[in-house]
């Protein structure tokens, strides 16, 4: 059994608080490496295992969409999972608009792009 650190679950979903975070951005914040620990041999394995946790758990959502868009769209937690587990996804491109892989809190995230 993996345990997941409880300080990387809770900086995870705090991160996702009040925008859609690119996975990569999470893969790189220096608050959720010093989460992450010292320990763990593949860091990004240890981001991605603690978000697929928070997606299972329905406090975290998976969403796909270009980076210059106003809202990527949801996927599906299977899907989301799906994609969480391709390094495709945990890496910044080449390209300034390409489509990108987010997540965001699942509470705070109920209501945006309402407006849009």
């Amino acid at each position: 059994m993996t345990i997941i650190r409880q300080g990387l679950l809770v900086a995870l979903s705090e991160l996702g608080l009040e925008d859609w975070i690119p996975v990569p951005e999470a893969l790189s914040s220096p608050e959720i490496m010093k989460e992450v620990g010292c320990t763990e041999v593949d860091p990004d394995e240890a981001v991605v295992r603690a978000l697929s946790h928070l997606v299972e758990g329905g406090e975290v959502r998976v969403y796909r969409g270009r980076a210059l868009s106003a809202q990527p769209a949801p996927v599906s937690t299977d899907e989301g999972l799906k994609l969480l587990k391709d390094p495709h996804w945990r890496r910044w491109g080449r390209e300034e608009n390409e489509e990108r892989l987010f997540f965001a809190n699942a509470k705070a995230a109920e209501g945006w792009g309402e407006d849009a």
